[in-house]
C-alpha cells in the first residue's frame, strides 16, 4: 500500500497491523494479569479469614473452688461444657478460695458465687462464642477479654450472704399406722427432679416425742406433713410455684400440710376422708350396667373407701335404703358424709345425685352409665345414645 499525498491518509501495511495487534494483546494481557492478581488476593484474603474464624479461640481457664462445700455445684460440669465449644484451652489451673491466690482472684474480679470459672484470652473471637458467654457468664475487661462463669445452680457459696445457698433439709411427719393416708413422698421426689439438693432427709412419727415437738413448734394441722428448710426457695423453678402449696412459715422453715385426703386431723387425731361405699343393685336385671363401674370412677377422683357394702334391692338393707332415701332407680351408689372433703368430686356430684339432710350422697341418675331399672314401673330402661 502507499500513502496519498493529497489527503494525508496512511494505509496500514501488514507489518503495521501486526504490530498494532501485538500491542493490544500486551495491553489486554497486562490488564488480565492485574485482574487475576487482585482476584487471587481477594480469594486468599477470604480463605485466610475463614481459617481464622474456624481456628479455635485460645483461652486460659482458672477454677475457684470451695473445698468446705462438698455439695456445691461441680465446676467440672461447666468446664466440660466449655470444652465442647470451639476453644483451645492453653492453660488450666485451680485454686481453693481459702488459699491466698484464690482470695486475690475473688477480690480482683468481684466474684459473687463460688465455685466458678475465670476465662481469659480470645473470648470475643467469634459472634458464636460471644452468644455462648451471654448464656453462661459475664464478659469483663476493657476489651471484654475476661469472662466470669455465672450460670451456677445451687448449692453454691454466696459471697454477699456469707452462706451456702440451696442446702435443703426435709423432715417427714407421718403416722405409719394410717395405711390409706396419702403420701407426700411424691412432692419430695418432685423437688429433687427440679434440682433441689436435699442434704438431710428423715422421717418422724408424729406421735413420738420429737414428732409432738415439731407439731407444736410449727403448728402442724394435718398428717402427713413436711417440715422444709427455707433454702428450698433458693431454687427458682420451685419458688415460682411455692404460693400454690399449702404451707406456713416459722423460724426459717416451712410446714407443708397434706391437702389431699385421707389425712389425719391433728386436732381430733382422726383420719379425714375415709368414705363408706354402699352399692345397690337388682340381681334380676341381667343387662343393667355393672355397679362396680362406680368404684373405678371413685378411684379416678382419688376417693379412698374404708368400708364397702353391696346390697340387692330385695334384701332388708336394700329395702331400708330405698325407703329412707326414696330411691327409684338402680344400680346406684350411696356414699357417707366423709365424701365432702373431696372437692373435685363434690363439684360434679349434683349432675348425678343429691346430698341428703344427713350428709349422705345418693346417686339418682344411673342413666349416665348405661342400662338401669326403674323401680316405680319395674321396667328396664336402655338410654338412647
Amino acid at each position: 500500500m502507499r500513502q496519498s499525498g493529497r489527503h494525508g491518509f496512511r494505509f496500514f501495511t501488514p507489518k503495521n497491523l501486526l504490530i498494532t495487534l501485538f500491542a493490544l494483546f500486551v495491553v489486554f494481557s497486562l490488564i488480565n494479569t492485574i485482574f487475576i492478581s487482585n482476584l487471587r488476593g481477594q480469594i486468599t484474603e477470604k480463605i485466610s479469614l475463614a481459617k481464622e474464624q474456624s481456628r479455635p479461640a485460645e483461652i486460659e481457664v482458672t477454677a475457684i473452688t470451695l473445698s468446705k462445700c462438698k455439695e456445691c455445684y461441680d465446676v467440672k460440669t461447666a468446664l466440660e461444657d466449655l470444652k465442647k465449644q470451639n476453644v483451645n484451652i492453653t492453660k488450666e489451673e485451680s485454686f481453693d478460695y481459702e488459699s491466698d491466690k484464690g482470695k486475690q482472684l475473688v477480690e480482683l474480679y468481684g466474684i459473687e458465687r463460688l465455685p466458678t470459672l475465670i476465662i481469659r484470652g480470645e473470648t470475643n473471637k467469634t459472634e458464636q462464642l460471644q452468644r455462648y458467654w451471654d448464656h453462661v457468664g459475664e464478659q469483663r475487661g476493657t476489651n471484654y477479654e475476661t469472662v466470669l462463669y455465672t450460670n451456677i445452680v445451687p448449692p453454691y457459696y454466696d459471697m454477699f450472704e456469707g452462706r451456702i445457698v440451696g442446702r435443703v433439709s426435709i423432715t417427714s411427719l407421718v403416722d405409719s399406722s394410717c395405711g390409706k393416708c396419702v403420701s407426700l413422698a411424691g412432692i419430695v421426689d418432685a423437688f429433687k427432679q427440679a434440682g433441689a439438693k436435699i442434704v438431710e432427709e428423715k422421717t418422724v412419727e408424729y406421735k413420738s416425742e420429737e414428732g409432738k415437738q415439731l407439731v407444736s413448734k410449727f403448728g402442724v394441722r394435718e398428717i402427713p406433713a413436711l417440715i422444709i428448710s427455707k433454702d428450698i426457695l433458693d431454687y427458682d423453678s420451685i419458688k415460682q410455684i411455692w404460693d400454690q402449696l399449702n404451707t406456713t412459715e416459722k423460724e426459717g422453715f416451712f410446714a407443708l400440710h397434706s391437702t389431699i385426703p385421707p389425712y389425719i386431723d391433728v386436732s381430733t387425731d382422726k383420719v379425714v376422708g375415709l368414705v363408706t361405699l354402699i352399692m345397690l343393685n337388682d340381681k334380676t336385671c341381667n343387662i343393667c350396667y355393672d355397679v362396680l363401674v362406680n368404684k373405678q370412677i371413685l378411684a379416678r377422683f382419688g376417693i379412698a373407701t374404708d368400708k364397702e357394702f353391696s346390697y340387692d334391692v330385695g334384701s332388708d338393707e336394700g329395702k331400708d335404703l330405698i325407703n329412707k332415701y326414696k330411691i327409684t332407680k338402680v344400680p346406684i351408689i350411696v356414699l357417707s358424709p366423709e365424701t365432702k372433703v373431696y372437692d373435685s368430686f363434690t363439684q360434679v356430684w349434683d349432675q348425678v345425685g343429691t346430698i341428703e339432710t344427713d350428709g349422705w350422697y345418693v346417686m339418682r341418675v344411673p342413666s349416665v352409665l348405661g342400662t338401669y331399672k326403674d323401680l316405680t314401673t319395674d321396667k328396664i330402661i336402655q338410654p338412647q345414645r
